[in-house]
């Protein structure tokens, strides 16, 4: 079958073969302008052979209906009239387009647009367009509806009632239009749009509004966007008030200004009308002169009050009294002096002794003294009273002497008789000020005795270390002092149970016959004498043969809860120590023990020796050297209690060394002290004295530095403590972390430098060091902390 094309135009043709042709399909094929012969039939291979006249045209009779249009669109739609536009159809043979309105044909065109004229505002219209083809073959149609627009353009017009203004009251604001409308509107200062708030009733203006708003009409004409603005002020005047009301008055008065409303208040002292640019009330005004305060209020709306005035007299005649601190006196390098009145007043002062005058200095400021100089001064009120001129003078001194407070043999259990020098060489103190533990000590049973000053402490506890110390007073100035210590004594000493006991009648040689007690000869503890023979006048001293060069021992076993007691009944005339060990280990002196001893004829001391070092760590002085002394030591736990003659006299501390089982008799010649009436008792059934629970001294002289970038050098110093407090060990805190602890040798009363270090530290790290002092049954100082050490 020929395409069209082909099939269209045949010319100077004599036969025509239309190959293809399917009898099915019903193709007719005719002359143009003549008619086909009787052999012009389909062959049986489908092929027709068809003789053509010269010059005719043949057709194909074309059934076929053309593609359709597509993307159908409506513009310049008016009230009566738009354009129709489209895509065109996807046919070759398309010859042009129908347009129908519903489905009346209005039109046919060969563009892809068409102009629809005489139609209806507000009507709306479907139309459709179809594709026609060169055969008038027709395409399925496509519609397109649209609604044509009004004739009418113009927008609504708004109407608000009532208008924008100011007004003294709340307002309910009615929103109208000219047509049907809808208004859209918003009361927070944004802009209106189709999505703000649809106005159906009065707004309600309590408060300075703006109204912004536009309205849209049926046809959808929208006014342009408007606002309006609403000030609510208040138009009433505020009432001012003074409170209290006028009248007389001595010294001072208090007077207040109020408003009824916020505000601003101004007012004068002077009965002249206050304005805007008066003085501002803020505070109550405290009034000491006769005046008249008037006022009048402003308030935030600009609204001002009627003034109000109140008359105030006053009717003082009291002078001001004028203070001085300090009192006149003593001072040292330089004093700060302040003076003050009771109520207010000027005050006026002198420096150079002239009398004081309305002309002289006034003061504003503490006067600062460098020199002995008089002060002369006198005030005047505000209601013009004086007060009478005073001078004060004040005395440069030097710096008085240091007082040094000691006990005198007055001690009991529960009070202490404390005594000092008067100082004569900076002139008579003019008081004393005595501290008990920091804590001023009222001066009652105040007792002068010539040169000597006297004071009885009372309601102490027993068995308790104290701290003393008294300053002499000269005006503002004070001696310094250095802290006393001193311990109460027990009640009683605890009695237990004796273990063993011997004593010899006459002193001599004790004999092995005694020995089957538990004071055994050193040697039958199979440790060998290795210091000879002693001749017999130590041995007469000691006790004969039980002695190990100058060491008797108790081998009972017993370290703990036991009390070891003698008594000295010959002093000896020997400078040398002697008296009890206790806790030794074998051979003696090999390594830790201590010892009780008598020193010098003049102090018992308690003493730790480390190998062939003695420390001494507490001591007691004693008054009479040729009475006798009855001494017991008493072990409980870490503690070791020295007894002289039944008072608990000094403790010490001793957790490293509780169980060592040896202790004896310490002497070195015959010279020294001999002791008899031994006894060995145990007190463990006994209540033992109250710990001590004053904490040790702190260190000093602290010092942290990095030796290289993993160690810190650590230095410090000991300080002599009170008798019961001498630290047992230092604590070496690192960043608030306890990291090392260091053991004091021999609880030093003294003040040696110890040194630790503290290694395995991170290089570039800071590290804050704080050291405190720990006693062996637990007290503990508040701690020293270095500077800050970095590690390099």
């Amino acid at each position: 079958m020929p395409n069209d094309d082909e099939a269209k135009y045949l010319k100077d043709l004599d036969d025509v073969n239309f190959h293809g042709i399917d009898p099915q399909e019903g193709y007719v094929l005719t002359f143009k302008n003549g008619a086909w012969d009787a052999s012009s039939v389909p062959t049986a291979n489908g092929i027709v052979t068809v003789p053509l006249v010269a010059e005719e045209l043949i057709e194909l009779d074309d059934t076929e209906n053309p593609l359709p249009v597509s993307s159908i669109i409506v513009s310049n739609l008016l009230d009566s009239s738009l354009t129709i536009s489209w895509t065109a159809s996807a046919s070759t043979d398309v010859s042009s387009y129908d347009i129908l309105k519903g489905n009346s044909l209005i039109g046919n065109t060969t563009n892809t647009s068409f102009n629809v004229s005489d139609l209806l505002e507000l009507t709306t219209y479907t139309f459709k367009v179809r594709a026609r083809d060169t055969s008038d073959n027709l395409s399925t149609e496509v519609s397109v509806t649209v609604t044509t627009k009004s004739s009418d353009i113009t927008p609504p017009i708004i109407t608000l009632i009532p208008d924008a203004g100011t007004y003294g009251e709340t307002q309910s604001v009615v929103m109208s239009t000219n047509e049907p409308a809808t208004i859209y509107y918003t009361i927070d200062g944004t802009e209106p749009s189709q999505i703000s708030t649809i106005y159906t009733t009065p707004i309600q203006i309590t408060t300075n509004t703006t109204i912004k708003y536009f309205a849209e009409d049926l046809v959808g004409n929208q006014s342009e966007p408007s606002s309006k603005q609403y000030i609510i002020a208040d138009l009433q005047k505020p009432i001012v008030t003074i409170s209290p009301s006028g009248g007389e008055f001595s010294g001072t008065k208090t007077v207040t200004i109020t408003s009824n409303e916020p505000g601003s208040i101004y007012f004068t002292l002077d009965g002249s009308i206050p304005t805007e640019l008066s003085t501002l009330y803020t505070i109550p005004l405290n009034i000491a002169q006769s005046v008249v305060v008037t006022a009048i209020a402003v308030d935030i709306a600009g609204n001002k009050s009627d003034p109000s005035s109140e008359t105030y007299t006053n009717t003082d005649s009291v002078p001001p009294i004028i203070l001085i601190s300090p009192a006149a006196g003593y001072f040292g390098t330089s004093e700060s002096v302040t003076l003050s009145s009771n109520e207010p007043a000027t005050i006026y002062y002198t420096l150079d002794g002239s009398v004081p005058t309305a002309s002289s200095l006034v003061y504003s400021a503490p006067i600062n003294l460098t020199k002995t100089t008089t002060i002369k001064y006198f005030g005047v009120d505000v209601a013009g009273n004086a007060s009478t001129r005073v001078e004060a003078t004040f005395t440069k001194h030097a710096a008085p002497t240091a007082l040094k407070a000691s006990s005198s043999s007055t001690i009991t259990s529960n009070s202490i008789k404390l005594q000092w020098t008067v100082p004569t060489d900076t002139g008579v103190p003019t008081s004393y000020e005595v501290y008990k533990d920091d804590i001023l000590w009222t001066l009652t049973n105040y007792t002068p005795t010539g040169s000597v000053r006297q004071i009885d402490i009372t309601g102490l506890n027993p068995g308790t270390i104290y701290n003393f110390k008294v300053l002499a007073v000269y005006g503002s100035i004070k001696s310094e002092s250095a802290y006393f210590s001193t311990v109460t004594q027990l009640a009683s000493i605890p009695t237990g149970d004796i273990l063993d006991t011997f004593s010899r009648d006459d002193h001599s040689i004790l004999g092995i016959s005694d020995s089957g007690h538990r004071w055994e000869p050193y040697s039958t503890l199979s440790v060998p004498c290795n210091l000879g023979v002693l001749n017999s006048a130590v041995k007469n001293r000691v006790g004969g043969d039980i002695v190990y060069g100058a060491t008797s021992l108790i081998t009972n076993g017993k370290s703990d809860n036991i009390r070891i007691k003698a008594k000295v009944v010959d002093y000896g005339t020997g400078q040398n120590s002697s008296g009890l060990l206790i806790r030794s280990l074998l051979p003696v002196g090999s390594n830790d023990q201590y010892q009780v001893t008598r020193a010098s004829g003049i102090n018992w001391n308690i003493i730790r020796r480390i190998g062939s070092t003695s420390y001494v760590l507490a001591q007691k002085s004693i008054s009479d050297t040729s009475s006798p002394d009855e001494i017991a030591v008493e072990l409980r736990g870490p503690r070791i209690l020295f007894y002289l003659n039944d008072v608990l006299t000094m403790e010490v501390s001793d957790p490293a060394n509780q169980s060592n089982v040896y202790h004896g008799l310490s002497i070195y010649n015959s010279t020294n002290p001999i002791y008899d009436n031994y006894e060995i008792v145990d007190v463990s059934g006994t209540t033992p004295p109250p710990l001590p629970t004053t904490p040790p001294a702190n260190v000093t002289a602290l010092t942290a530095i990095a030796t290289n970038s993993t160690t810190i050098k650590i230095d410090f110093k000991t300080v002599s403590a009170a008798l019961l407090a001498a630290p047992y060990y230092f604590e070496v805190w690192v960043n608030g972390v306890l990291t090392q602890q260091v053991l004091n040798p021999g609880q030093l009363l003294a003040a040696p430098s110890i040194t630790t270090n503290l290694t395995g530290l991170v290089s570039g790290q800071s590290y804050s060091i704080t050291v405190k002092s720990r006693d062996g049954v637990g007290n503990i100082s508040t701690g020293v902390t270095a500077a800050t050490v970095v590690t390099p």
